[in-house]
């Protein structure tokens, strides 16, 4: 599923990494949603089971390597002025 998403995608990409944190973000979406279908994962805290709040953290964590990756390609092609 994931592969349907990604491959017409590969080439439009420009940064690198840009690819890699779009295929983590899916993963954790996807895995997010599939949870709410199982009924063999027991709950935690606000219902959700220990695979929805680690595909959380997961895409916390993507949302987060993402944009430092954006600002430092940012940073790195803005020249500065002495």
């Amino acid at each position: 599923m994931i592969l349907t998403v990604i491959w017409p995608l590969r080439h439009r990409l420009a940064r690198p990494g840009d690819l890699a944190w779009l295929v983590l973000g899916l993963f954790a979406t996807g895995r997010f949603f599939e949870f709410f279908l199982r009924s063999d994962s027991p709950q935690l805290a606000l219902g959700l089971s220990n695979a929805q709040w680690t595909s959380i953290a997961l895409l916390a964590a993507v949302l987060a390597g993402r944009t430092i990756t954006v600002r430092h390609a940012n940073s790195a092609r803005s020249p500065t002025t002495d």
